[in-house]
Order: C-alpha cells, then structure tokens, then sequence
C-alpha cells in the first residue's frame, strides 16, 4: 500500500473508515456526534480526545455520550 498511496494518504483512507464508537464510522462522523461540529473545526484537544477513541472505542464513547469528564476534570470539547 504504501508503494501507491503517500502516509497522508494512507492515513486520510483510515480515519474516514475507522471505527469511534456510537455508531460513528469516520473522523467526520465522529466529530458532529461527539462536538457538534466539522472535523476541519476541531481544536487540539478535540482532535486528541478522538485520537484516544481509536484504542477502546466503545468504552470511552460511553463516557463522552454520557458528558463524561476530560482528564482535568473540565467537560469534554469544552476550551477551557
């Protein structure tokens, strides 16, 4: 795969099929159910609170779905 596709590539081909738990296949998906909001206006934070997805996708959407807490005790997808 990687002799065809460039890593950006490769990478965009993953996060638009990827599973994020909640019934969100895609980062696009996954970004309006959990913020409301495009993929493209995702801050940092956001961005990696869907990266950690990835890892147990159904365990921590659970958490989020049900305002769950960030790991500084703030609501999750809330700038601080």
């Amino acid at each position: 795969m990687e002799r065809r596709y460039s890593k950006d590539r490769i990478l965009e081909l993953y996060l638009n099929q990827v599973y994020f738990g909640n019934q969100s296949y895609g980062i696009e998906k996954a970004a309006r159910r959990y913020f409301k909001k495009s993929a493209r206006q995702l801050n940092l934070g956001e961005s990696a609170v869907l990266a950690g997805l990835l890892k147990a996708p159904e365990g921590l959407s659970l958490q989020l779905s049900q305002g769950g807490q960030g790991p500084q005790g703030g609501s999750v997808g809330q700038d601080a």
